[in-house]
């Protein structure tokens, strides 16, 4: 088991098309995935179990697997994380 400390960088948090797109990654992992905030672990597999984390801009998760691709599987969820779920942030500015 293996696990990584990140911080939400999205200004919306992990709200639910986040936490979709971190499910679909998660999925794809034979290793059991959890998500850990503040002491509640919960299911990296369930979209349920992620949103009632509620995992704004700045709090920091902690990303654990365990099983046969735990290594990979922390790497890439929490690049997903760190790059903001691989969304650009969009700045309303007006002219």
């Amino acid at each position: 088991m293996i696990s990584k400390k990140v911080k939400i960088q999205s200004s919306d948090g992990m709200h639910m098309q986040p936490a979709n797109e971190f499910v679909k990654l998660a999925k794809n992992f034979k290793s059991k995935i959890f998500i850990s905030k503040n002491g509640k672990k919960v299911d990296g597999k369930s979209l349920l179990s992620i949103l009632t984390l509620v995992a704004s801009k700045g709090v920091e998760l902690e990303i654990i697997a365990d099983g046969s691709d735990e290594n990979d599987a922390v790497i890439k969820l929490a690049n997903l994380i760190e790059n903001n779920f691989n969304k650009k942030e969009i700045k309303n500015e007006t002219k």
